[in-house]
């Protein structure tokens, strides 16, 4: 019928004449975290505080047990008795090994509400931090440990959102904007043609935007809502895109545009209707334009 007898290669793989198992990937991971958190939360009249601090700890522990033949992870898996043969053949290529990743931390938030009644304000910071992925990591090691590149930075955002909600009888409505600024912002995209997702480092990058929302119901049976959000971004410098011949370095004209894959835009709304046992809604939503790309030639 077409199906394979198991999934997991390892229980039933290719042999080569020589004995040895095919493999197009070979290899072991570790990611551990460790984590403290702890968090006060304090009432002061129609003041509400919230003051919270995360420390986090990652460890990545890969194992690699095939030769790596480029910074986009391309992998030769040969039989150990060829590897005196291979590498004198191919001198650049990364020989197997392990490599140990550690990235940590302190991430403080900081949240305040005030109560006017029908309506509230609020105002929120936060520190973030996101580790590169796997891949990224695997990649990295084609360059030797002292280099640069062997060490991929992990993205750091710091983001402040401030807002008014409003709540009186059958009416709820909300209007907030954010800043967030990221440092080493990586950014994924599917490529088609190597058939793989390629993760970039865009450096600094700001975002920020408007989202705004209304809930009313009319009767106890009937709501309506709708809702939009406009959002912006800015990739602060040019992206390098590898070397020439000569060893300069090329760069895409990333400065000052927009990051690819978010919408400039949104609106939509939703019915809904309660019957009892039967629930009836339809909602509606419109995005707008995203471009394609981070050069923002295309949308």
């Amino acid at each position: 019928n077409g199906e394979i007898p198991d999934v997991f290669p390892v229980n039933d793989p290719l042999i080569t004449s020589e004995g040895y198992e095919l493999n197009k990937r070979d290899r072991q991971s570790y990611a551990i975290l460790h984590q403290v958190s702890g968090e006060y939360r304090g009432s002061f009249g129609d003041l509400t505080t919230v003051l919270g601090l995360r420390a986090p700890f990652f460890r990545r522990n890969l194992n690699q047990f095939c030769y790596t033949t480029s910074a986009s992870g391309f992998l030769d898996c040969i039989d150990p008795s060829n590897a005196a043969a291979y590498e004198a053949a191919n001198p650049n290529a990364a020989v197997p090994q392990q490599r140990i990743y550690e990235y940590d931390e302190l991430l403080p938030n900081v949240g305040l509400v005030y109560d006017l009644g029908d309506a509230s304000i609020f105002a929120n910071y936060a520190k973030g931090l996101s580790v590169p992925g796997t891949d990224v990591l695997y990649d990295a090691i084609f360059f030797p440990e002292s280099a640069a590149s062997a060490r991929p930075n992990p993205e750091t955002t710091d983001t402040i959102d401030a807002g008014l909600r409003f709540t009186n009888g059958n009416i709820q409505a909300q209007i907030a904007g954010y800043f967030t600024r990221y440092e080493n912002r990586l950014a994924t995209s599917y490529d088609p043609v190597l058939d793989e997702t390629i993760t970039r480092n865009l450096g600094q990058v700001d975002k920020y935007g408007v989202d705004a929302s209304i809930a009313y119901q009319p009767t106890r049976d009937l709501l309506l809502y709708a809702f939009g959000s406009w959002n912006e971004s800015e990739i602060k410098d040019d992206v390098q895109d590898g070397i020439d011949g000569t060893g300069a370095p090329i760069f895409l004209p990333t400065g000052g545009k927009n990051e690819s894959g978010a919408p400039l835009w949104s609106v939509g709304g939703r019915v809904q209707y309660n019957l009892g046992p039967i629930e009836f809604g339809a909602q509606a939503k419109h995005t707008g334009k995203r471009f394609v790309n981070d050069t923002n030639t295309a949308e």
